[in-house]
């Protein structure tokens, strides 16, 4: 029953994964620059904080996903 739906559980977990990475890049940022320069630090490099909070949590996912996809296939 569960490999037929085997696909939509590794999505779901890819999916938590990434949101959990995002929040986890905003939070560390917060923490370290502080409440309000935390903005103003990412401005001054001319980087939508969103953005590379998502880039990251995007790489993050594929860093762990291909080796394991490659390695299934035997490739």
């Amino acid at each position: 029953m569960i490999r037929r739906h085997l696909m939509a559980l590794r999505l779901a977990v890819m999916l938590g994964d990434g949101v959990a990475t995002v929040l986890v890049f905003l939070l560390v940022s917060l923490v370290r620059f502080g409440d309000g320069e935390a903005g103003e630090f990412w401005q001054r490099l001319g980087i939508d904080v969103l953005l590379a909070a998502a880039l990251f949590g995007d790489f993050k996912i594929l860093v762990r996903t291909v080796p394991a996809v490659v390695g299934r296939t035997g490739k």
